[in-house]
C-alpha cells in the first residue's frame, strides 16, 4: 500500500502540478488580459481626454465666433433698420412727387385748355374787332350829327376817346 500510496501521491502531485500549471497559465492570461484591458482603458481615457480638450477648445472658439456673429448680426439689424427708414422716406418722397406730378399734369391740362381757348379767341378777336370797328364807325356817323346838335361843348376827340375806351377797355 505504500507503493500505491506513493504512486497515488505522485499521481496527485502530478495532477496538482498540471492544475497548478494550468492555473498559472490562466492567472498569467488573466493578468495579461487585465493589463491589456487597463492599457486599453488608459489609452481610451487619454484619447477621450485629448478629444475632450479639443472639444473644449472648439467650444471656446465657437463661443467666440458666436459672439462675433451676434455683434455682426446686431450691426446688420441696425443697418437693416436704417435702410428701412431710408426706404420709407424714399417711399414718402416718391408719393409726394407722384402727387406733385399729378397736380402738375392737372395744371398742364388746365393750361392746355386755356391755351386752346386763347388760340380760339386769337382767331375770333380780329373778326370781332373788325365788326366792332364797323359798328363803331356806323355809330359814330350817327352820333356826330347828334353830338353837334345836342351838346356843342363835347368835342369830337372826346367822343372818339370815349368810344375807343368803351370798345377796348
Amino acid at each position: 500500500m505504500a507503493e500505491a500510496s506513493t504512486s497515488d501521491a505522485a499521481f496527485i502531485v502530478g495532477e496538482l502540478s498540471k492544475r497548478l500549471t494550468h492555473a498559472s497559465r490562466m492567472l498569467i492570461q488573466k493578468t495579461k488580459a487585465d493589463d491589456d484591458l487597463l492599457e486599453k482603458s488608459a489609452t481610451e481615457r487619454l484619447s477621450l481626454a485629448d478629444k475632450l480638450r479639443r472639444a473644449e477648445a472648439e467650444v471656446l472658439a465657437l463661443r467666440e465666433e458666436n459672439q462675433q456673429l451676434k455683434v455682426k448680426c446686431s450691426k446688420l439689424e441696425s443697418t437693416a433698420s436704417d435702410n428701412e427708414k431710408v426706404l420709407e422716406s424714399l417711399r414718402r418722397t416718391v408719393e409726394v412727387d407722384a402727387n406733385e406730378k399729378s397736380a402738375l399734369k392737372s395744371r398742364i391740362t388746365e393750361l392746355e385748355w386755356v391755351q386752346t381757348r386763347m388760340a380760339e379767341l386769337e382767331r375770333v378777336i380780329p373778326e370781332v374787332a373788325r365788326r366792332a370797328e364797323g359798328v363803331y364807325q356806323g355809330t359814330r356817323r350817327l352820333l356826330v350829327p347828334l353830338e353837334l346838335s345836342l351838346c356843342p361843348c363835347i368835342s369830337r376827340s372826346k367822343v372818339f376817346k370815349f368810344s375807343f375806351c368803351f370798345w377796348t377797355g
